[in-house]
């Protein structure tokens, strides 16, 4: 689901229209892949579609059928398919099925020329070797993960792999098959522009700010779980390894690390909430934030409560869990914790 107003769905919506096509529908073929929220929201099916589009997961056929109308974008109208209804001009079908006056190639060809290629989220998969087969079974969801995170806010066009084993690569094609990202060696980074291109490292003493959101439109992650085996320098030995010159930042909420998601996806997300919706960053954080998250830094924040009032109340367990929005079910792990060192 979509949380801003989507380009994406725009230049879908104008591309059409240029090619005289005000009605669309979306044959029961296709509409098994729109996600069932987004079937009563006319500009998040045009969203998806537009996905489908570059990840060639669907046809686009000049062909009159008729539908039921679900929505209105920009000019242009979806209907579902249905044996009455109103005529469309176009209709959508599930790629394979027999389809006359086929202009998917064209739709794709100006989609990939006018859809923006910034900002792009940079994957780099150099030490997948050094993990433990479990670390990599949660990377390699976390890569799903990112690839359906991005496509939330934008396209395949926006997400390149790095140094990639060929295991993950075909295990990347299997899970999502329609995936249109780009794998790529490290000779990929010579052609990013300093100026524009920073390395998210949790252990670089610059904090990354939101005007470094808007500032940069290139992101290095490094593809990096230390679940069972602590690796605090993981990232930077990335940078060191392809001699990288680019500025190193952390994601930080008030200073620290500690409590900030440092999943993949979650990453992409934090970035993108910022860029598109304008939210505050600090907030960005917390509302990416897992249960285990919240509960680490409230605790965190708590013990810095402790220094200066040596004695921790019950409001300020109170006032926290509100500000990070963590459900009273799990108060209890908090005020635990409080007892057992001894600050209440």
């Amino acid at each position: 689901m979509m949380l801003t107003s989507s380009i994406v769905a725009t230049l879908l919506a104008l591309v059409l229209k240029n090619l005289d096509i005000d009605v669309i529908a979306i044959d029961r073929s296709a509409l098994r892949y729109i996600p069932v929220d987004a079937r009563g929201r006319c500009e998040e099916i045009l969203h998806t579609l537009a996905n489908f589009i570059i990840a060639k997961k669907v046809y686009v056929c000049l062909d009159r059928v008729y539908g039921i109308p679900t929505g209105l974008y920009k000019g242009v109208t979806v209907l579902y398919a249905m044996k009455k209804g109103i005529e469309s001009k176009a209709v959508v079908v599930k790629k394979g099925t027999a389809c006359s006056n086929d202009i998917t190639s064209t739709l794709r060809e100006v989609l990939e020329h006018l859809l923006p290629r910034t900002p792009l989220f940079i994957i780099d998969l150099s030490l997948w070797e050094l993990h433990h087969e479990k670390e990599k079974m949660s990377l390699m969801k976390q890569l799903v993960l990112t690839v359906n995170e991005i496509r939330r806010w934008l396209t395949d066009l926006n997400l390149v792999f790095v140094s990639t084993p060929l295991e993950v690569i075909q295990e990347l094609q299997s899970v999502v098959p329609n995936s249109s990202t780009y794998f790529v060696t490290d000779e990929f980074y010579k052609l990013l522009p300093y100026e524009k291109t920073v390395v998210l490292d949790p252990y670089a003493e610059e904090e990354l700010t939101t005007s470094d959101v808007y500032r940069y439109d290139y992101f290095v992650i490094g593809g990096v779980v230390d679940r069972f085996f602590p690796r605090p320098y993981a990232t930077y030995a990335i940078y060191r390894l392809h001699r990288m010159n680019f500025v190193r930042k952390a994601i930080k909420l008030q200073g620290s690390t500690v409590g900030v998601p440092n999943e993949i996806n979650k990453i992409v997300a934090i970035i993108n909430s910022v860029r598109f919706v304008g939210i505050e960053f600090d907030e960005a954080i917390r509302i990416n934030m897992s249960v285990d998250d919240k509960v680490a830094r409230i605790l965190y924040d708590l013990m810095r409560v402790s220094k200066v009032k040596k004695r921790i109340d019950i409001s300020d367990v109170e006032e926290l869990t509100k500000l990070y929005s963590l459900d009273k079910k799990y108060k209890h792990r908090i005020l635990s914790f409080i007892e057992k060192s001894g600050h209440r």
